[in-house]
């Protein structure tokens, strides 16, 4: 049978439903060739055999005569991924029959980067090439038929890249980040006492906590040596688990729905990736990394941008309310003088902040008003230099969009004063407007056209207007979805 997520198994009917997964992998590098040791070497074999008790005895065996740690060394070991690959079937599959899967799966997949393709979703536990444990576990409770989820979400953890992943209650999330992390240990060295965990799992409520385990024991219980606890309650975890992790490490995220606070933790990663490339091209072409100005809503983001560019290697300060004079005054000296390349701002430095040589302005949260738009993207591009704007948008932004885009395509239509502010500028807009609404008009006329016009109600006027009052613009054909 289908797997069954565990608040559903004591269900009399059970009902079917699609789902919509999205899914963010990062393009983390994934070579771990060179720290496998004997225990992974031989456990690779036992993925492309599964059913083979001969390859299940050799890996037990390499676990208990790995390499051993001292005790005393407290050092985070470094993790070990396992060369993963699925069953030749899978390998051999052409794009077009991944895609069709995909789209039999109701799966939609997006990649942080065009150089990674994400792995093809994967129909059968079977394809997936387990450990033959977690197979014996698997069909120990009848499951038969990944979920949507766990088809396409499995594959990627499985290949040791990060995931963003959303599903509906019920789609079977927890046993899609289970089995792969259970397989993940496998892999690892064996530990002493007081070495690990070789896995965490946080979850927001001690009830989902206890779920979760009942999960993972489920997957595990062929394993003698695999165990698992929970840990509630607690303060400021973030900084303990940060603290302990290792330099390498994979982070997945499964959620029943998608908030404002994921959505930002994806557009940071983006802004991280974007301004990475532009630092590394400066540096191979010799050019100092460009006066870039990054602007955000809110001060606790601006804050938690700037950390995050700086932990990037990158030289950055935060500008905003929140910061006494002094402070504010520093890092604006700090940015004229080029001593630090990014400033990230909320709309305190919008108006009025003149610095000369400022190239980029990147919005990883668009304001909420056209002309906020515009005063923001004017800190780049002054007294006749170039500049660039680019903006980071979501569904709740498209009222916005909508007009940027409209604006663009007027100013390639010979529009002036489309980005243009102030009272003077708008009236300047609306005359233009009218202008061309007489020209209409006047064009429209059935006694112009000749004397094959028919005269119509005025409400149809438009339609009889010739086409060569239809002036396109270079952007007309850009925004194509």
């Amino acid at each position: 049978m289908s797997y069954v997520p565990p608040h559903l198994r004591n269900s009399t009917t059970i009902t079917k439903a699609t789902t919509s997964t999205t899914l963010e992998t990062s393009i983390i590098s994934t070579d771990h060739s060179q720290k496998l040791n004997s225990y992974s070497s031989q456990l690779h074999q036992s993925y492309n055999n599964n059913n083979n008790n001969d390859s299940t005895k050799n890996s037990t065996s390499a676990f208990s005569n790995a390499g051993h740690r001292s005790s005393g060394n407290l050092a985070v070991p470094d993790p070990v991924f396992a060369q993963w690959k699925p069953s030749e079937r899978v390998l051999h599959l052409s794009p077009e029959q991944i895609q069709e899967i995909r789209l039999r799966l109701n799966v939609d997949v997006t990649v942080a980067s065009e150089s990674f393709l994400a792995p093809a979703p994967i129909e059968s536990f079977t394809d997936m090439c387990l450990h033959s444990c977690i197979m014996k576990d698997i069909a120990f409770h009848e499951y038969s038929t990944p979920t949507s989820i766990q088809a396409q979400a499995m594959p990627v953890a499985l290949s040791g890249k990060d995931l963003l992943a959303c599903a509906e209650t019920g789609s079977g999330k927890t046993a899609a980040f289970a089995i792969p992390m259970i397989q993940h240990c496998l892999a690892q060295p064996p530990i002493c006492r007081g070495d690990g965990p070789l896995a965490l799992v946080l979850a927001p409520t001690r009830e989902l906590a206890q779920q979760i385990e009942k999960e993972v024991k489920a997957f595990s219980r062929s394993l003698e040596s695999f165990r698992t606890a929970i840990v509630v309650g607690g303060t400021n975890i973030a900084e303990q688990v940060m603290r302990n992790l290792p330099e390498k490490y994979q982070t997945l995220l499964f959620s029943a729905t998608m908030p404002v606070e994921i959505e930002e933790l994806a557009q940071i990663d983006r802004l991280l990736t974007l301004l990475v490339e532009e630092s590394t091209q400066a540096e191979r072409s010799g050019h100092p990394f460009p006066l870039t100005i990054v602007f955000v809503e809110r001060k606790t983001r601006c804050d938690d941008v700037a950390e995050a560019l700086v932990a990037q290697g990158l030289h950055a300060v935060p500008l905003h309310g929140g910061r006494s004079q002094s402070e504010r005054e520093a890092a604006l000296r700090d940015f004229r003088l080029g001593s630090t390349n990014i400033l990230v701002a909320t709309d305190v430095a919008s108006r009025g902040l003149d610095v000369s040589g400022v190239a980029h302005v990147v919005n990883l949260d668009l304001p909420k008003t056209m002309e906020d738009y515009v005063h923001r993207i004017g800190r780049t591009g002054r007294a006749g230099s170039t500049g660039q704007a680019t903006s980071f948008y979501t569904d709740r932004d498209t009222f916005l969009v909508a007009q940027i885009r409209k604006a663009i395509a007027d100013v390639e239509s010979g529009n002036t004063v489309a980005f243009a502010t102030g009272k003077v500028a708008r009236r300047k807009e609306r005359e233009a407007a009218a202008a061309h609404k007489e020209a209409r008009i006047a064009l429209s006329n059935p006694s112009l056209l000749g004397p094959a016009s028919i005269n119509v109600e005025d409400k149809y006027r438009y339609m009889i207007a010739p086409s060569m009052i239809k002036t396109e613009g270079a952007a007309d054909g850009a925004w194509d979805d």
